[in-house]
């Protein structure tokens, strides 16, 4: 099971130690939202962005493309790999 990167709890929701105040998990799969354990893409109430944001595979973390250039899941709208 993964843990928040700030503080080694297993849950999700508020951290105290992390500068945005949400626990962050490390994902070694890389198949699951660093903020909620969700396995999609799209909307996130715990993502300080609000939406799901994955580990990294090489694939772009808001929606899973492989490509780079515009994404419209990023809060930045560029693939973030």
């Amino acid at each position: 099971m993964s843990k928040c990167k700030y503080c080694g709890a297993v849950g999700f929701g508020h951290c105290s130690k992390s500068p945005h105040k949400t626990h962050e998990h490390t994902d070694d799969i890389g198949k699951r939202c660093v903020y909620c354990g969700a396995t999609g893409f799209g909307h996130c109430s715990k993502s300080p962005g609000k939406v799901h944001k994955t580990g990294s595979t090489g694939k772009c973390r808001y929606c899973g493309a492989t490509g780079s250039g515009h994404c419209s899941k990023s809060p930045y709208k560029t693939h973030e790999q």
